[in-house]
């Protein structure tokens, strides 16, 4: 598994954990629901800062068109600021559900944007820096106790987008 993989996988297991939490939610209790959203939001912020330290913070700048990086950029802040938006509704009031939609909705167009700039470095990244790129990512997953094959358990996720929901 490579980074890139790992950033996909990652990004599909969250919109799949909010498909998951709205589809349940008026079955689900108060406290079920506020844990899946902190188990969602931490996961989204640690989600965006490794797509940063694992990705973007290690690639020279003539790696991507600066329209592209621009896109994903706000792609990135919007993601953060519908999270921002959920965490200040609280989880009895009606629109509730809605800011759970919207935030699938940005992390969907996050993934749209992400899977072209990992399409991009995919096809112009190569040799020693992509060789470098993934020997950090491999530390990364040494130093937070993870394996490859750990995280090739997680492989085969099923993608369902907000469309076909």
């Amino acid at each position: 598994m490579d980074v890139i993989s790992f950033l996909q996988e990652e990004n599909t297991r969250l919109r799949n954990l909010i498909w998951t939490l709205i589809t349940n939610y008026k079955t689900s209790t108060r406290d079920e629901v506020f844990d899946s959203v902190r188990e969602i939001c931490d996961g989204i912020v640690n989600h965006l800062e490794k797509q940063r330290h694992l990705l973007l913070e290690k690639l020279n700048a003539s790696s991507c068109p600066d329209d592209l990086m621009k896109r994903l950029g706000d792609e990135r802040s919007g993601v953060g600021d519908e999270v921002g938006r959920l965490v200040e509704v609280h989880v009895d009031e009606p629109e509730y559900q809605e800011c759970l939609t919207s935030v699938l909705r940005e992390l969907d167009e996050h993934a749209a944007v992400s899977d072209e700039f990992y399409r991009h470095v995919a096809s112009t990244v190569k040799g020693p820096e992509w060789d470098a790129i993934n020997e950090s990512f491999k530390s990364h997953l040494f130093q937070s106790g993870m394996s490859l094959e750990t995280m090739s358990t997680t492989h085969g996720i099923q993608d369902v987008s907000v469309n076909d929901r």
